[in-house]
């Protein structure tokens, strides 16, 4: 039977709101690609502030299992972000990566393809300040990357796009969240993980979500996720962190993916004033 899980939580009000949640396949251990096995990996998404009293930003996840390649998931992830014109970005770092980001208008999407068990957790990851719109794009890749046709196997997926050329080359107006992440993998079961990640959490003052193999953060203009995921010899951890401000998304990211890393308490951050990106 196939398990998933669907996890909305909005920074603003600091409330936790589950769509469905049910048991997942992340403590079913398998292998990691050896081009990632130890590697500690990380990104950005540039964001922009919100429009005035919007500042909570909405983070979904769903995950689910699948027979299928890391690199046929990256393909069906890139193709999906490709044929949707509301995407401005869509990047993958090469064909053996097993992460894909987007940047939509006005919502950001993260799609890990994690080996297991002769084939893929998926893990869909949105953040928006409209919390309907972080949901329905969480569907709408979700299902394409799970449910949708294969893409021809013969085709070489390009690693990158940029939609602006849409508009004449003009960039396109856009509003979303900055967003952190970093991932690695650690000798742990999921539960020791899933406990750092909320130790972690909680020492950063941040209302903590805990499910089956994640741990979700949230306070003022600022929404974290953990994830653990069973692979040989430990666990995959993702940490994401998303915020109308990049740098408090940057610091939450990288103090807590440091405490669920190393097992040390993460220095606490009492207040950050708002700032302007650049």
């Amino acid at each position: 039977m196939k398990k998933f899980c669907l996890v909305a939580v909005m920074a603003s009000l600091g409330v936790a709101v589950t769509a469905d949640a049910k048991a997942q396949s992340r403590t079913n251990a398998s292998s990691l690609p050896s081009a990632l096995a130890g590697k500690t990996l990380g990104g950005r998404i540039q964001g922009m502030p919100g429009s005035a009293g919007a500042q909570g930003v909405t983070m979904q996840l769903g995950s689910d299992w699948r027979a299928m390649s890391v690199l046929t998931c990256t393909n069906k992830a890139i193709v999906s972000m490709q044929n949707r014109p509301q995407f401005i970005r869509s990047e993958r770092k090469n064909d053996k990566d097993n992460m894909v980001w987007g940047a939509y208008e006005s919502a950001t999407i993260l799609v890990y393809c994690i080996a297991q068990n002769n084939g893929v957790f998926v893990e869909v990851i949105t953040a928006s300040y409209n919390s309907g719109e972080a949901e329905s794009l969480r569907n709408d890749i979700r299902n394409a990357v799970l449910n949708g046709p294969d893409p021809d196997p013969k085709v070489r997926y390009p690693d990158y796009n940029n939609f602006n050329s849409i508009l004449g080359g003009k960039p396109r107006p856009y509003i979303f969240p900055a967003l952190h992440w970093g991932t690695d993998t650690r000798p742990l079961g999921v539960e020791d993980c899933v406990s750092r990640a909320a130790s972690a959490v909680k020492a950063k003052n941040l209302s903590p979500t805990q499910g089956n193999g994640y741990v979700f953060g949230t306070g003022p203009s600022i929404t974290t996720l953990v994830t653990c995921t069973a692979v040989e010899g430990g666990v995959y951890v993702v940490v994401v962190a998303a915020s109308p401000q990049s740098a408090m998304a940057e610091r939450y990211r990288n103090d807590i993916r440091e405490a669920v890393f190393t097992g040390s308490a993460p220095s606490r951050i009492i207040n950050i004033n708002p700032g302007v990106l650049r």
